[in-house]
């Protein structure tokens, strides 16, 4: 299962016109991945930080909400992406 892969793959078929560029498909890429990071990022600052270690009810609620799968997907898919299109 690959959510940001399947993803990109479906964007990139509808949205990215064929004739596109290796650096328009590139940076398209990077945009489209760039998005998916702000995305949970934001659902992962929605928790509150009280300081303490403990997740408040309000936290619960929302990683009952957010597959813990899903999410470690996603965050594994990312890190990739980032290693594999970091200057060098």
């Amino acid at each position: 299962m690959s959510i940001l892969r399947d993803g990109w793959e479906s964007y990139e078929k509808e949205v990215v016109p064929p004739n596109a560029g290796t650096v328009q498909k590139n940076e398209t890429r990077a945009a489209f991945y760039a998005g998916a990071a702000c995305v949970f990022y934001g659902i992962i600052n929605t928790l509150e930080d009280t300081g303490d270690d403990e997740p408040t009810e309000a936290d619960e609620k929302i990683v009952d909400r957010v597959d813990l799968r899903i999410a470690l997907l996603l965050v594994q898919e990312l890190r990739e992406f980032i290693q594999s299109h970091a200057p060098r």
